[in-house]
């Protein structure tokens, strides 16, 4: 069953606010959310490499995974400011390059991140390894469907609930399976958790959207080398 999701003036819809927003941006693929290159460019690069469906996303995650646990990049995004806090650059960072990477894993699996629920499976793999958990405690009739298929079906208002949900889910820390580095996004005294932990959170998003996102009915993988 699907539990109610946090009311547009809770303190944990900050959260949301800044998952949307940065997902909007990486979708739309301008410059102003893409200083380096758009999620569509790199799978266009990604593709042209001659490497399998799997080296291409493997090698993808190991570099932001570097990258994300490098610290200290400051892309110059867009800043992002809710009635209930002022959301910190270098978490806008770290989420976009989390989220760029699963757009990125999604259109190398041949899936329309543009089309309806996506950005809900995108959130998913925020959640790490509790994200299978987490669709099995929705009580969604799956019938066998992949991820992409089965939110592609859902209504937008229940899409937007489910959303709400993971948010909430990864601010208060309760997908005790997921992420460690998910406790990032509680603002603590002195700053935010290191970039060693960006670096495990983002390979572990990873992993999670190479299994999110299998390979799309009917779209061949890119050739082998």
């Amino acid at each position: 069953m699907v539990a109610p999701a946090p009311s547009a003036k809770s303190p944990m819809s900050w959260q949301l606010k800044l998952f949307e927003t940065v997902w909007a941006g990486v979708v739309a693929g301008n410059s102003q959310w893409n200083p380096e290159k758009s999620c569509y460019a790199l799978a266009a690069d990604f593709r042209r490499s001659g490497r399998s469906a799997a080296e291409c996303v493997q090698g993808f995650i190991d570099w932001q995974a570097a990258k994300a646990g490098a610290g200290g990049f400051m892309l110059g995004l867009p800043g992002i400011v809710t009635s209930a806090v002022s959301i910190p650059a270098d978490l806008t960072m770290t989420t976009y390059i989390q989220l760029r990477m699963v757009a990125v894993i999604a259109l190398l699996k041949g899936w329309d991140i543009r089309a309806n629920g996506q950005r809900t499976v995108a959130f998913l793999c925020l959640l790490g390894s509790g994200a299978g958990a987490f669709i099995a405690d929705l009580g969604l009739p799956t019938k066998g469907q992949s991820p992409p298929l089965l939110f592609a079906g859902l209504p937008a208002p229940l899409l937007q609930k489910i959303d709400g949900i993971i948010a909430a889910k990864l601010l208060v820390g309760a997908a005790k399976t997921g992420v460690l580095g998910m406790v990032k996004f509680v603002p603590v005294v002195g700053g935010l958790v290191n970039g060693a932990l960006d670096g495990l959170a983002t390979r572990s998003i990873g992993k999670q959207a190479d299994l999110l996102f299998p390979p799309a009915p009917g779209v061949a993988p890119p050739p082998t080398a």
